[in-house]
Protein backbone atom coordinates (compact mmCIF):
# COMPACT_ATOMS: atom_id res chain seq x y z
CA UNK A 1 0.00 0.00 0.00
CA UNK A 2 3.03 2.63 0.90
CA UNK A 3 4.77 2.04 -2.03
CA UNK A 4 1.37 2.73 -4.33
CA UNK A 5 0.77 5.69 -2.27
CA UNK A 6 3.93 7.23 -2.59
CA UNK A 7 4.00 6.00 -6.31
CA UNK A 8 0.77 8.31 -6.41
CA UNK A 9 -1.78 5.22 -7.34
CA UNK A 10 -5.30 5.69 -5.90
CA UNK A 11 -5.42 3.31 -2.67
CA UNK A 12 -8.97 2.38 -3.70
CA UNK A 13 -7.81 1.15 -7.47
CA UNK A 14 -4.71 -0.65 -5.64
CA UNK A 15 -7.03 -2.32 -3.32
CA UNK A 16 -9.22 -3.78 -6.24
CA UNK A 17 -6.45 -4.39 -8.40
CA UNK A 18 -4.31 -6.24 -5.31
CA UNK A 19 -7.50 -8.26 -4.15
CA UNK A 20 -7.86 -9.80 -8.01
CA UNK A 21 -4.09 -10.46 -8.14
CA UNK A 22 -1.65 -13.07 -7.13
CA UNK A 23 -0.88 -10.10 -4.19
CA UNK A 24 -4.26 -10.82 -2.50
CA UNK A 25 -4.24 -12.27 1.32
CA UNK A 26 -6.24 -12.69 4.05
CA UNK A 27 -4.42 -10.32 6.13
CA UNK A 28 -5.00 -7.89 2.85
CA UNK A 29 -8.52 -8.67 2.65
CA UNK A 30 -9.26 -8.16 6.62
CA UNK A 31 -6.93 -5.57 7.75
CA UNK A 32 -6.38 -3.38 4.93
CA UNK A 33 -9.65 -1.86 5.39
CA UNK A 34 -8.71 -1.01 8.61
CA UNK A 35 -5.45 0.88 7.67
CA UNK A 36 -7.36 2.74 4.55
CA UNK A 37 -10.29 4.06 6.85
CA UNK A 38 -7.43 5.36 9.71
CA UNK A 39 -8.81 2.72 12.57
CA UNK A 40 -6.55 0.60 12.34
CA UNK A 41 -8.65 -1.60 14.79
CA UNK A 42 -8.51 -5.23 13.23
CA UNK A 43 -10.03 -6.24 16.79
CA UNK A 44 -6.68 -8.70 17.29
CA UNK A 45 -4.24 -7.43 19.63
CA UNK A 46 -0.41 -7.10 18.73
CA UNK A 47 0.63 -8.88 22.12
CA UNK A 48 -0.90 -12.41 20.30
CA UNK A 49 -0.11 -11.61 16.98
CA UNK A 50 3.59 -11.37 18.61
CA UNK A 51 2.83 -14.83 20.54
CA UNK A 52 1.89 -16.40 17.41
CA UNK A 53 5.03 -15.34 15.27
CA UNK A 54 6.93 -16.35 18.34
CA UNK A 55 5.83 -19.89 18.27
CA UNK A 56 6.69 -20.15 14.27
CA UNK A 57 10.15 -18.76 15.19
CA UNK A 58 10.90 -21.76 17.69
CA UNK A 59 8.73 -24.25 15.31
CA UNK A 60 10.93 -23.45 13.14
CA UNK A 61 14.57 -23.34 15.25
CA UNK A 62 13.21 -26.78 16.26
CA UNK A 63 12.84 -28.02 13.04
CA UNK A 64 16.04 -26.60 11.93
CA UNK A 65 14.53 -24.40 9.09
CA UNK A 66 15.51 -20.85 8.21
CA UNK A 67 12.80 -18.59 8.08
CA UNK A 68 14.52 -15.35 7.52
CA UNK A 69 11.58 -12.89 6.29
CA UNK A 70 9.79 -14.54 9.72
CA UNK A 71 12.57 -12.85 11.43
CA UNK A 72 12.34 -9.79 9.70
CA UNK A 73 8.15 -9.76 10.29
CA UNK A 74 8.74 -10.48 14.01
CA UNK A 75 11.54 -7.43 14.29
CA UNK A 76 8.71 -5.01 13.14
CA UNK A 77 5.75 -6.60 14.95
CA UNK A 78 7.86 -6.30 18.00
CA UNK A 79 8.87 -2.49 17.12
CA UNK A 80 5.30 -1.81 16.66
CA UNK A 81 4.24 -3.64 19.96
CA UNK A 82 6.88 -1.82 22.17
CA UNK A 83 5.41 1.66 20.52
CA UNK A 84 1.66 1.25 20.82
CA UNK A 85 1.37 -1.72 23.53
CA UNK A 86 0.32 -5.02 23.97
CA UNK A 87 -3.57 -4.58 23.19
CA UNK A 88 -2.89 -2.06 20.32
CA UNK A 89 -4.42 -4.21 17.14
CA UNK A 90 -2.57 -5.86 14.95
CA UNK A 91 -2.11 -3.39 11.92
CA UNK A 92 -0.37 -1.19 13.97
CA UNK A 93 2.80 -2.08 12.33
CA UNK A 94 0.94 -0.10 8.99
CA UNK A 95 0.66 2.93 11.57
CA UNK A 96 4.56 2.63 12.37
CA UNK A 97 5.31 2.39 8.61
CA UNK A 98 3.11 5.94 8.04
CA UNK A 99 5.39 7.33 10.82
CA UNK A 100 8.45 5.85 9.53
CA UNK A 101 7.60 7.81 5.41
CA UNK A 102 5.71 10.68 6.85
CA UNK A 103 3.02 9.45 4.56
CA UNK A 104 -0.73 8.47 5.97
CA UNK A 105 -2.57 5.51 4.01
CA UNK A 106 -5.66 6.49 4.64
CA UNK A 107 -8.33 6.59 1.66
CA UNK A 108 -11.88 7.59 0.84
CA UNK A 109 -14.54 4.36 0.60
CA UNK A 110 -13.61 2.82 3.59
CA UNK A 111 -15.02 4.21 6.45
CA UNK A 112 -18.43 2.13 6.18
CA UNK A 113 -16.02 -1.43 6.51
CA UNK A 114 -16.80 -2.95 9.88
CA UNK A 115 -14.44 -5.73 11.10
CA UNK A 116 -18.10 -8.16 11.33
CA UNK A 117 -18.67 -7.88 7.83
CA UNK A 118 -14.82 -8.57 6.47
CA UNK A 119 -15.43 -11.90 5.50
CA UNK A 120 -18.90 -11.76 4.15
CA UNK A 121 -17.85 -8.60 1.69
CA UNK A 122 -14.08 -9.49 0.84
CA UNK A 123 -15.04 -9.75 -2.90
CA UNK A 124 -16.56 -6.36 -3.09
CA UNK A 125 -14.93 -4.13 -5.00
CA UNK A 126 -14.93 -0.11 -4.50
CA UNK A 127 -17.84 1.06 -7.12
CA UNK A 128 -17.53 4.71 -7.40
CA UNK A 129 -14.85 4.76 -4.51
CA UNK A 130 -16.93 3.69 -1.88
CA UNK A 131 -16.89 0.36 -0.51
CA UNK A 132 -20.44 -1.06 0.08
CA UNK A 133 -21.64 -3.85 1.82
CA UNK A 134 -23.17 -6.86 0.02
CA UNK A 135 -27.09 -7.02 0.74
CA UNK A 136 -27.82 -9.80 3.83
CA UNK A 137 -28.93 -13.12 2.08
Amino acid sequence: LMLGKKSGISLPALWDALKASAGNSYVLETEGPFIMNGSFDTDFALKLHCKDLDIGYKMARALKSPLVLHGVAQQVYERARARYGDDAPSSMPAKLMEEDCGVHLQAPGFDGFTYQDRTSNWDRPLKGGKWKPRSKM
